[in-house]
């Protein structure tokens, strides 16, 4: 499973197919390396000359997978910094909310990409490739969560716990991006929200809220200055953890040190 590894390669922070503690580890497949090549779009906020990698794995027999969480990572930092740089209070809004939706699709993303790698590969996983078969033939019916445990169940990872970092966080992350994309619209008091999550996040977040007295929580919550910052560094600190969390494994000051150099390199809005 040539894509999750743990102790280094070609990806950011996934699985070597020879690596024994990695979940489902494998033989490599021959041809199933991350693909580095500049795209052909172009998107606001990269540099000059700078162009976004595309991020794929291929089968032997010319298949592909595309690696959505990536974006969803880079999109996430890159939102996370327009907030905090932003020229106006509505554009910290856009900003933050563009964060919340993005970081908050992540880790589901990550989990369906896992599922499907596993399948992809003839070879057999320690743990049966029936149950990867399955898990992936039902991701469009069951919560992330679910997913989560039903891997780390099999894989001696951690559970989800709603109590420990980083889930906790990436909780609220959920919570909240829910909350937008499911918004009720509810006459009553602007200024406080019905979900206790919410009230929580308010406490910690408070932006002027274009300066109305009684601003809705949601003005008030997306104007902060620093919901973005923590937003990303929540997702930055999954992906760096996310398959040392499943699998049990635990991660060195090198393993870290390491994702850092590959992310900084693999950076599409560093500057040039």
């Amino acid at each position: 499973m040539c894509r999750w590894h743990l102790t280094g390669g070609h990806d950011t922070g996934r699985m070597a197919a020879n690596d024994p503690g990695t979940l489902g580890a494998r033989e490599p497949a021959v041809g199933r390396q991350r693909q580095l090549a500049p795209s052909t779009h172009t998107t606001l906020g990269f540099t000059e000359g700078s162009m976004p990698l595309q991020n794929k794995l291929l089968t032997p027999d010319g298949k592909a997978l595309y690696l959505f969480s990536n974006d969803l990572v880079w999109g996430c930092r890159y939102y996370a910094r327009q907030a905090r740089q932003a020229a106006s209070e509505y554009l910290r809004l856009v900003a933050n909310m563009s964060c919340v939706f993005l970081g908050g699709s992540y880790v589901e993303a990550r989990l369906n990409e896992l599922t499907a790698d596993v399948t992809a590969v003839a070879s057999e996983p320690p743990t049966p490739l029936p149950f990867w078969q399955v898990l992936h033939g039902r991701r469009r019916h069951l919560e992330f969560k679910d997913k989560w445990d039903l891997i780390a169940s099999v894989s001696k990872g951690q559970l989800w716990d709603p109590s420990k970092e980083p889930f906790q966080s990436y909780d609220d992350i959920v919570s909240l991006r829910n909350e937008l994309v499911h918004y009720k619209g509810d006459y009553g008091d602007m200024s406080e929200p019905a979900v206790a999550r919410m009230r929580g996040l308010l406490q910690r977040f408070k932006g002027p809220g274009f300066g109305y007295p009684e601003a809705s929580w949601v003005t008030v919550l997306l104007t902060s200055e620093e919901l973005g910052d923590w937003v990303s560094k929540t997702v930055d600190t999954f992906d760096m953890t996310f398959d040392f969390l499943l699998s049990g494994k635990e991660m060195t000051d090198l393993d870290r040190t390491m994702y850092a150099i590959r992310h900084a390199s693999q950076d599409p809005f560093r500057e040039t």
